[in-house]
């Protein structure tokens, strides 16, 4: 299934965490495998690390709102949420 990939946890160590620095990220399905492996994996890797540090050094903290939902994305493949609700404290 679709929703299982990257998720094995005889190929990674922690499966359900997000960690762009795993040694073997390369694995990961995200960015197609083999011939059809997207050119700019590097860069948006990149990308993601570096927006994610900035955003993190100007948040404090983040906490679930208690009216939450949980709705997903109606689909057999992909299991994704439609929204989800936070709250953030400014460092």
């Amino acid at each position: 299934m679709f929703a299982s990939a990257n998720r094995d946890e005889g190929l990674f160590e922690f499966p359900n965490d997000f960690d762009s620095k795993r040694p073997n990220v390369r694995e990961h399905l995200s960015f197609g495998k083999g011939t059809h492996f997207c050119v700019g994996a590097s860069l948006a890797r990149l990308e993601g690390n570096v927006a994610l540090e900035r955003l993190a050094a100007r948040i404090e903290s983040v906490s679930l709102v208690d009216n939450n939902t949980f709705p997903y994305q109606p689909s057999f493949a992909l299991r994704g949420l439609l929204s989800l609700h936070l709250d953030f404290t400014a460092a």
